[in-house]
């Protein structure tokens, strides 16, 4: 059976490079034959802000975007989180869109791809801690999903001239990361987790 893997674009911005990342890593990821991926563009992924009255853990969502975003996150056997570095941190969106669900993270591989003039690197280190405090399995295989710009990748707008081709540099690191989410998907869940 496939394993599905949940890659989300963090970024919500009008103006954003995430979505074509995103849509070339899922490209690479779906050469597997083994793996089904399911876009979620947190742009178009509405989840309000502090909008349920009960605890994430309890479960008990009441808004209907929570309650599909909480069903898209569980049919997920894996996920991946491609964001981008903001002024040395990752961007609120993706920090609401993960508080909002809580025992939805525990034990599911989870990996991080981080875009940026340095690849993100800042970005990475925070949202993984946040992953980790969720219980999310956080997966991080060498050399690391870090994608960064280099001379000539943005135009004057600020816009990646050749998305596919960018992608194409890490092209191993996201084989090697799609692999291990599909092998920790497939592995019993940790007794402290099941």
């Amino acid at each position: 059976m496939p394993t599905t893997i949940l890659v989300i674009f963090g970024s919500t911005r009008q103006a954003r490079n995430g979505r074509s990342i995103a849509e070339a890593i899922a490209a690479t990821l779906s050469e597997d034959p083994e793996v089904v991926v399911d876009l979620a563009d947190l742009a178009e992924t509405t989840i309000p802000l502090d909008a349920e009255p009960w605890h994430p853990r309890m479960g008990q969502y009441q808004q209907p975007n929570t309650k599909a975003w909480s069903q898209r996150v569980v049919a997920a056997d894996a996920v991946l989180l491609v964001t981008p570095e903001y002024n040395g941190g990752y961007p609120a969106g993706v920090k609401n869109a993960l508080d909002a669900l809580a025992t939805e993270w525990v034990g599911k591989p989870f990996a991080v791809a981080t875009y940026g003039a340095r690849g993100g690197t800042r970005a990475f280190k925070q949202v993984s801690e946040i992953i980790t405090n969720l219980r999310a399995d956080l997966v991080d295989v060498e050399p690391g999903l870090r994608l960064s710009f280099a001379q000539g990748d943005l135009n004057e707008q600020m816009r990646l001239v050749n998305p596919a081709g960018f992608v194409e540099r890490y092209r191993d690191a996201v084989l090697a990361t799609g692999t291990e989410l599909v092998t920790r998907a497939g592995a019993e869940p940790a007794a402290e987790l099941a």
